[in-house]
């Protein structure tokens, strides 16, 4: 009779443990800034790997929770898990024996077990003083803005640009025909008038030398409203 017994709870504990599925894992567990989780790797458990996920993550304050809890039995499993940069852990709880280690301003934890559900809870929590940007990014965007800065400057600079003053052969001219240049090039264009009272000629000398200019190209005359101005001739491009 008791060897009866004892070979049914025998049959009964075999039975049990191969009824309950043994799993494996492999994985890589990464965090970034904003508490998503991806798992790569290898497993045989239906849901352990995921991809940019928030499931496994809270947050109260400023501080986070990472916990992976996958019931059942996992004959081995190790895992690999990145914290975010500048991440600093607070505390770790698994049912694997783990390790931190540190690199470059990130926090890897390591840990592997045997014949043990899949569990680790890391409380962390994020240096707020610390600048770490997504660098990619911040190349485009200072790039945008090195394009923009420089299409603005270019059109100052082509707004702010003087106009090119017609360039006058001075030569050949007599001093009060040079003097009626370099007032027209200061004001642009002057009546008659206006020459005369800035030169001090009298009406006569004043259109012959202007008739002088204009034979030789140097000015024409434009009519401004009711009277006739006086300007340099533009320069032929």
């Amino acid at each position: 009779m008791k060897e009866l017994v004892f070979v049914t709870t025998a049959l009964f504990i075999i039975g049990s443990v191969y009824a309950t599925p043994n799993y494996y894992a492999d994985v890589v567990v990464n965090v970034d800034l904003s508490g998503k989780v991806s798992i790569s790797g290898k497993t045989n458990h239906p849901s352990l790997i995921t991809s940019n996920n928030d499931i496994y993550t809270s947050k109260h304050q400023e501080l986070w929770i990472l916990n992976i809890s996958i019931p059942g039995n996992f004959s081995d499993y190790l895992y690999h898990i990145s914290l975010p940069q500048g991440a600093s852990v607070n505390y770790i709880r698994s049912s694997a024996t783990f390790r931190i280690e540190s690199s470059s301003n990130y926090i890897s934890i390591i840990g592997s077990a045997s014949n043990k559900s899949f569990e680790v809870i890391v409380q962390y929590s994020i240096t707020n003083n610390a600048l770490y940007y997504d660098w990619p990014a911040l190349v485009t965007l200072v790039s945008a803005i090195g394009i923009i800065l420089f299409i603005i400057i270019y059109f100052i600079a082509r707004l702010r640009k003087p106009k090119q003053v017609p360039e006058i052969k001075m030569y050949g001219l007599t001093d009060r025909q040079k003097d009626i240049v370099e007032l027209l090039e200061k004001h642009k264009a002057l009546t008659q008038k206006q020459l005369m009272e800035m030169t001090n000629l009298p009406k006569a000398s004043l259109s012959r030398n202007i008739k002088t200019l204009m034979l030789k190209d140097v000015v024409l005359k434009e009519r401004k409203g009711m009277t006739n101005a006086i300007i340099l001739k533009p320069k032929e491009k």
